[in-house]
């Protein structure tokens, strides 16, 4: 998103309700990945939310690496 770190975990949150929901309807074991695809989207958006925190609250920074490097991962 690159817009905020409340953005971001919004988007997090929208997109993990959407797996919850794409996940509850997969009838074969062939739809799993397919359909847990938001949910992979919604860590990479919990992790730049991090990232965006890092900068703003030094609370944060230890997380940083980790968050930056799933971010990128993505």
């Amino acid at each position: 998103m690159c817009f905020s770190a409340g953005a971001s975990f919004t988007t997090s949150a929208l997109l993990s309700l959407g797996s919850i929901a794409a996940l509850s309807k997969v009838h074969k074991k062939s739809s799993i990945m397919v359909a847990s695809m938001p949910l992979f989207f919604a860590v990479q958006q919990c992790a730049e939310g991090i990232v965006w925190l890092s900068y703003s609250y030094p609370a944060f920074e230890p997380f940083r690496t980790v968050a930056s490097y799933t971010f990128l991962a993505f």
